[in-house]
């Protein structure tokens, strides 16, 4: 998938993610390539979420991406700042379920 295609949709699936899982601030998406990483948060002085996928993944890579670091602004929100822990287990478990549940409807 082209670059500019995969981005378009990565930025309707945030659109879904802040419909159904919302954060307190603004998220921006970057495609960058990034040295030994294929994803990162970081919360900017903007006061906004920032999220960089390496556009060297495959496209269904960069949404497990998303959802990742989706969960991880979701646990920060929350307050809670153990970076794999139950909470953000739990967070991610739920986008996953709502996302691949639409999924799978549409394979049946």
């Amino acid at each position: 998938m082209k670059k500019k295609k995969a981005k378009k949709r990565l930025l309707e699936l945030i659109e879904k993610l802040q419909k159904n899982f919302p954060v307190s601030e603004n998220v921006h998406l970057y495609m960058k390539c990034m040295r030994n990483r294929l994803g990162r948060t970081i919360y900017s002085e903007k006061k906004n979420y920032q999220i960089y996928i390496n556009p060297s993944s495959d496209y269904e890579h960069q949404v497990d991406i998303l959802m990742h670091e989706w969960a991880h602004i979701r646990v920060i929100d929350e307050m809670i700042h153990n970076d794999h822990g139950a909470a953000w287990g739990i967070e991610l478990a739920g986008i996953y379920k709502s996302i691949h549940h639409d999924f799978r409807k549409k394979i049946k």
